[in-house]
């Protein structure tokens, strides 16, 4: 995998994981379903891990911030400002460990050869910490089983911080 790949299968979750950040209400939901006023507002990746290594979400990355922004059951991602990813996505607030499945719809550059992919995730938030591990897209792989990443393991880790409005 080239690092523009390893760049966009990290950075692609990194937007789910801020998506499922929003799901700070513990009140119980239909499967699949969400609340859109849970998803909505932005997200700021603030650091990423992939397959055991540290990830290029880094704020000192002179890319530019990720951030992920929320309106329904789509979410735009956006490094330095720019688009480079748009996705849908649903969350199961039920399951334990909470879960989010994401498909890419429109991926700029390198991503678009993952469009019409998914990733499986779970994820957990805590206050205005959003923390997410998901398959790499396109890995055809089992949604991960608990927060962690290894060599080999196809798996990304995120945490994402609400940004303040």
């Amino acid at each position: 995998m080239t690092k523009i790949e390893q760049h966009l299968v990290l950075g692609l979750p990194l937007l789910l994981a801020a998506a499922i950040g929003c799901q700070s209400v513990e009140t119980p939901a239909a499967p699949g379903s969400m609340s859109p006023s849970e998803l909505e507002g932005t997200w700021v990746v603030v650091s990423s891990e992939a397959n055991g290594h540290k990830g290029p979400d880094d704020p000192a990355d002179p890319r530019g911030v990720s951030t992920v922004v929320f309106h329904g059951d789509q979410e735009v991602a956006r490094r330095g400002g720019e688009v480079w990813a748009t996705f849908n996505f649903t969350v199961d607030p039920s399951k334990r460990p909470k879960t989010l499945d994401e498909t890419l719809v429109k991926g700029v550059g390198d991503a678009k050869k993952f469009e019409g992919k998914k990733s499986l995730a779970i994820y957990e938030l805590n206050g205005d910490t959003l923390k997410v591990c998901w398959t790499v897209y396109g890995a055809e792989r089992e949604r991960p089983a608990e927060f962690a990443t290894a060599p080999g393991s196809h798996l990304l880790l995120d945490v994402c911080k609400r940004e303040k409005e």
